[in-house]
């Protein structure tokens, strides 16, 4: 056999070993994402199934007993579908009866006529005076609270005008439960040279005898207010009426003059956007941080379209502070501006009066150079 012919065999056998070995390679990747492609779909399947079972839980307007049964017979018939062959067809009819269920969820709408309980049963409104600049703050709220369920109940109408507004603070709010220090209630403060102020919280809009709850508020139970509060009001709530008592830290946001007006003018938009179009609050996608975010990424240009703490809102603070918004001392590490920027230490002695309340305040700004 001649040296050609040698090579020409050689690269025959070479050519099939290479053809066999990528016929090999690709049936292992067919596998490989075949079984990829059925973790993903019984992922799917089982995410769904859980929020649809949720859903049937928390149907408004059904009895306790018809909604359990009804999720009883969802989940037999869910679970039932992957056992029966040809499963294919049997995890179709699963899929598109989910399917049906969600598009009836869909026709849930809110509103705003409902039997709201007490602290919610205003929803403030903010109008413009004719030089763009003064506003008025109808409904603030400015109740003196006794105990969670003992208060006065008070609305007032504030004016204030925005070429005044000298700071805007970011405060976050922990509670005792587990994994504390990643979830918080967020609020904006807005303070102005005239010594006025007011906060505003994202927060659930409950019927009376509802309850908050993390996994029903994923299930259109409660709809959505921004509450607008004095400090007396708000803070006093969480730093000495509730039981447990909750942690308030406020920190000074690092913006310019321009950055605070329009980060004001978009949530003021945003707040009288309520009232024509009402929305549910939503534990995840509409809550009480990121429905602030909106509007602080109006006057923030490099503040991202997303990010985890946006979620894990109780990692907000040191995310700010390490992207330069919030202000602090020379050297000042997030520990520090942390620990002087702690509420609670300060009421301690508050005598329960309201008028006290923002005093008390003052004084522990100066004392901590806020």
């Amino acid at each position: 056999m001649s040296v050609g012919t040698k090579q020409k065999k050689n690269r025959k056998q070479s050519m099939k070993h290479i053809s066999e070995s990528m016929k090999n390679i690709l049936a292992h990747a067919e596998k490989f994402g075949k079984i990829c492609g059925l973790i993903c779909f019984f992922l799917f399947y089982f995410l769904y199934v859980l929020w649809c079972l949720g859903a049937f839980c928390y149907t408004p307007g059904s009895s306790v007993f018809l909604r359990f049964l009804n999720a009883i017979l969802f989940l037999a018939l869910v679970l039932i579908a992957l056992f029966f062959k040809p499963r294919r067809y049997f995890l179709a009819g699963a899929v598109i009866l989910m399917v049906t269920i969600s598009l009836l969820w869909m026709t849930i709408t809110p509103t705003h006529n409902a039997d709201w309980a007490p602290e919610y049963a205003r929803l403030p409104r903010i109008q413009w005076h004719a030089d763009q600049d003064s506003f008025t703050i109808r409904d603030l709220r400015d109740f003196h609270f006794r105990t969670t369920s003992d208060f006065d109940i008070r609305y007032t109408n504030e004016e204030f005008r925005i070429s005044k507004l000298k700071a805007i603070d970011f405060l976050a709010v922990y509670w005792p439960q587990p994994g504390e220090e990643a979830i918080a209630h967020i609020m904006l403060r807005f303070r102005f040279d005239d010594g006025k102020n007011f906060l505003v919280s994202s927060e659930t809009r409950r019927p009376k005898g509802s309850k908050y709850g993390a996994i029903n508020n994923l299930y259109k139970q409660s709809c959505k207010i921004y509450m607008l509060a004095t400090e007396p009001d708000i803070l006093s709530l969480r730093t000495n009426i509730r039981e447990p008592q909750e942690r308030v830290y406020i920190y000074e946001m690092a913006l310019t003059a321009e950055q605070r007006e329009t980060i004001l003018r978009d949530l003021i938009a945003e707040i009288n956007d309520l009232h024509p179009h009402p929305q549910f609050y939503n534990t995840l996608t509409n809550n009480c941080f990121t429905e602030l975010i909106p509007s602080l990424k109006a006057g923030i240009d490099d503040m991202p379209f997303f990010h985890h703490v946006y979620l894990i809102s109780g990692w907000a603070p040191e995310y700010f502070f390490n992207a330069g918004w919030l202000k602090k001392k020379e050297g000042e590490t997030f520990e520090e501006l942390k620990k002087r920027s702690f509420l609670n230490p300060a009421m301690t002695g508050w005598d329960h009066q309201p008028e006290t309340y923002s005093q008390l305040i003052r004084k522990w700004e100066m004392e901590n150079d806020k």
